[in-house]
């Protein structure tokens, strides 16, 4: 176990503010010969060379589809602008080279900064340096997603053909820095915008793809069904529309003095999962036009909440998960003889390492500056603390209550975390902007005036359909008139 580190409870965090010009893929370059279109693109050293050992490959880059033609080629020269970070360039090069070129070796490949990637300037390049392809790379961003388009063409070939594949992925911290970085992220500049919404039994809410269009939806659960939404953005207003709802399938369960039932949600082979505290099954949730249907499937964590690391199950007759992770696959028994809400203390296999007791915990991979991914984890406790981890180092800050959720949202390679107060019945309640940083820092970034409700749920994702995520929260008022919290 690492030493926890002393809560880092800093009120007007304060960081370096970041360039917020965007960087589009037409844009000047630095060099001399780039500032004349018409020029010789300058050539750099083979791709590959100089690139971290220890990057993780990239989204954008491995989604590509290379032509058929490309088979057999003997060398190739790629034509991309500059990057903004000139050291970002050997990483952006290898990556580019192992997914839009794959089987040829990267000392085959020659690299050339140029804004002009037109098809024939892309084959009068090639041929006059003795390449037998050509691919000219593009890179736009739009809002928070960055725009990856790449063009081959076949300089062996008379007349030669070209082949055009796209690609687009939110940004992250290395993109930022081939691209141009997102807005700085200051507590003045949070945006909290509500509007009413009537939910009475909500059990969980999830942000997630599940019509396959690319744009995500609202999954809110509730005693009685499951319903999706989208949210509308029309300047600074926000418009809920129902897309589809759906009754729950399955038999309930017989739960003795469960406190408060819940539902949640997990991503699994690229489905959208949904598994319920007080109701037996696991179901894969699809949404085709108007209708949301419910599938049977066998989840990798049957009658639990789905980790990369491990299964985590909620506890009987109280109102949080149990933090002994089990192996995945696994079907949860309890053990005879264990009370209910009693946690078995035997041993855990695999050296799995046990986790606090939590009402709701995010496990996330965040892409740093240098193309290496970190694992960021953090949770909420019955006891009324965030604790988060990352690379070893370990934080904590108390009066926090259920509602939990994560996203690097300015793209800093930082974990954004959204909870809400540890409250007594009665008491206001509020939410709380987190920044846990890759050097395990846990700072506030901001805090909402006080609720009228409790806020017992959130999510966060890209709602909005910009690339960037947001938070949302759900804020129930005993007296009518709930509110759905949308922070960004």
């Amino acid at each position: 176990m690492t030493r926890a580190l002393a809560s880092a409870w800093t009120p007007g965090l304060r960081r370096a503010a970041l360039a917020g010009a965007w960087l589009l893929a037409c844009s000047a370059l630095t060099t001399a010969s780039d500032a004349q279109p018409s020029a010789a693109p300058v050539e750099a050293p083979a791709a590959g060379q100089g690139a971290p050992p220890d990057a993780s490959p990239h989204p954008l880059f491995e989604t590509l589809s290379p032509p058929a033609w490309l088979a057999g080629r003997a060398s190739a020269i790629l034509v991309r602008p500059a990057a903004r970070d000139a050291r970002a360039e050997a990483l952006l090069d290898a990556s580019l080279v192992r997914a839009a070129l794959p089987g040829l070796e990267p000392s085959r490949v020659r690299v050339a900064t140029s804004i002009d990637v037109s098809r024939d300037a892309l084959l009068r390049t090639a041929r006059e340096a003795g390449h037998d392809t050509a691919l000219g790379v593009e890179l736009r961003l739009e809002q928070q997603r960055v725009h990856l388009r790449v063009r081959y063409v076949d300089a062996s070939a008379d007349p030669a053909p070209d082949h055009v594949t796209d690609a687009r992925a939110p940004l992250d911290a290395f993109l930022a820095r081939v691209v141009g970085p997102a807005p700085v992220l200051r507590g003045t500049g949070v945006r909290a915008r509500t509007m009413r919404f009537d939910a009475a039994g909500l059990l969980g809410m999830e942000i997630a793809d599940v019509d396959g269009d690319g744009r995500a939806e609202l999954l809110v659960a509730r005693a009685p069904h499951l319903t999706a939404y989208s949210i509308l953005q029309d300047g600074a207003r926000l418009r809920l529309v129902r897309r589809a709802r759906a009754s729950w399938p399955g038999a309930a369960l017989r739960v003795p003095h469960a406190r408060r039932s819940v539902a949640w949600f997990s991503q699994q082979a690229g489905r959208v999962l949904v598994s319920r505290s007080d109701y037996e099954g696991d179901y894969a949730l699809a949404l085709r036009g108007d209708a949301l249907s419910f599938e049977g499937v066998e989840s990798e964590c049957p009658g639990g909440l789905r980790f990369a690391d491990g299964c985590a199950h909620w506890v009987a007759g109280r109102d949080y998960f149990g933090g002994a992770l089990q192996p995945l696959g696994r079907r949860h028994t309890r053990p005879s003889g264990t009370e209910e809400g009693e946690e078995d203390e035997g041993p855990d296999e695999e050296a799995r390492a046990r986790t606090p007791r939590f009402y709701a915990r995010v496990l996330h991979s965040v892409r740093q500056a240098s193309g290496r991914v970190l694992s960021f984890d953090a949770l909420v406790t019955p006891h009324g603390s965030l604790v988060a981890q990352v690379a070893g180092r370990r934080a904590s800050v108390g009066g926090q209550g259920a509602a939990l959720a994560g996203a690097d949202v300015d793209a800093d390679g930082a974990l954004d975390l959204l909870t809400s107060d540890y409250v007594r019945e009665g008491q206001p309640d509020r939410l709380r902007w987190f920044r846990l940083g890759a050097d395990g820092q846990l700072g506030l970034v901001w805090e909402s005036p006080p609720a009228r409700g409790a806020l017992l749920h959130a999510a966060a994702g890209d709602l909005l359909d910009t690339g960037r995520p947001a938070f949302v929260a759900f804020e129930a008022r005993a007296d009518g008139g709930s509110r759905l919290w949308v922070v960004d």
